[in-house]
């Protein structure tokens, strides 16, 4: 007689589920606006969820994991609920005035389409820093960023320069690279 035991659930079974229902259903909306950003905010916070920064990127254990906006925001209130959000065991914050000036208080720093024009000078600097930078910049990962959020069939996918990840000391989980499309850059 065979007998099955029941595993116990992944416990990052749940966020990768929801990872996936967003990448295989998040239609691209036709016009940028609200609804898009919303789906790229859900994007972040899964990507938040699966990245790993190591200890001394934070000053203590309570310090809160920052997410930053670089250049104009174009998320409107579609961050909002993420604010004060657990996330690997810390608070999620949300700064919506950086510049790369101030990139270093940034542990996910999100590049907004204002900054196409010198993105190779703020990734310059993120490079020196342990962020995890993120656009929806024309082959953003290609240019060195280290996950570029793409349109591709209707669909909002990304891809990811894992060399980009590895530079700056950031670990991505296997099952979001499986996800993703691995581009170099």
């Amino acid at each position: 007689m065979v007998t099955f035991r029941a595993r116990p659930p992944h416990p990052w079974w749940p966020a990768l589920a929801v990872l996936v229902a967003v990448a295989l259903s998040a239609p691209a909306p036709r016009a940028q606006g609200v609804e898009e950003y919303a789906v790229k905010a859900a994007f972040l916070f899964n990507f938040v969820r699966f990245t790993e920064w190591p200890s001394a990127a934070f000053p203590n254990d309570r310090a809160p994991l920052v997410l930053c906006i670089v250049g104009t925001d174009p998320f409107g209130a579609a961050l909002a609920g993420l604010e004060k959000k657990p996330v690997k065991g810390r608070e999620l914050h949300v700064d919506r005035k950086v510049t790369p000036d101030t990139l270093s208080k940034c542990h996910v720093a999100f590049i907004s389409r204002s900054r196409s024009g010198n993105v190779r000078e703020v990734l310059k600097t993120a490079e020196a820093l342990t962020v995890l930078t993120v656009s929806d910049i024309d082959e953003f990962a290609r240019k060195g960023g280290i996950i570029g959020l793409v349109t591709d069939g209707g669909k909002i996918r990304f891809q990811i320069n894992v060399k980009a990840a590895e530079r700056v000391g950031l670990k991505l989980s296997s099952q979001l690279l499986k996800l993703a499309s691995i581009v170099e850059g």
